[in-house]
């Protein structure tokens, strides 16, 4: 069993190897993303899943899953930080109580 273990890890990390030309236009013209934007962002979701196999198997699964559907932040201070979007009050609030459940968790932990 213990030779299968990173099987799935393996698997997920090739992924945008493979598909490294999926992204072509009509006769192999470019899309507006060229392949290194296309490899790197391929490459950090290929890492984020491996982190997430192992967070599970090593932490406590409730911790993960609760901080993992906090993804919807990372585009949200995206947004604020390089594009300066504006933030409503109840947006604010609702980042404030979302990283006060990541301190409260991980402390706890």
């Amino acid at each position: 069993m213990d030779r299968h273990r990173g099987g799935a890890a393996r698997a997920v990390a090739g992924v945008p190897v493979a598909f490294g030309r999926a992204g072509q236009g009509p006769r192999g013209a470019p899309q507006r993303a060229g392949r290194g934007g296309r490899q790197a962002t391929g490459s950090l979701a290929a890492l984020a899943l491996v982190c997430y196999l192992l967070a599970t198997r090593e932490q406590l699964i409730i911790i993960v899953v609760v901080l993992s559907s906090l993804y919807p932040v990372v585009p949200v201070l995206l947004g604020v930080t390089a594009l300066r979007e504006r933030l409503s009050a109840a947006q604010a609030a609702g980042l404030a109580g979302a990283a006060l459940s990541v301190v409260l968790l991980t402390a706890t932990a």
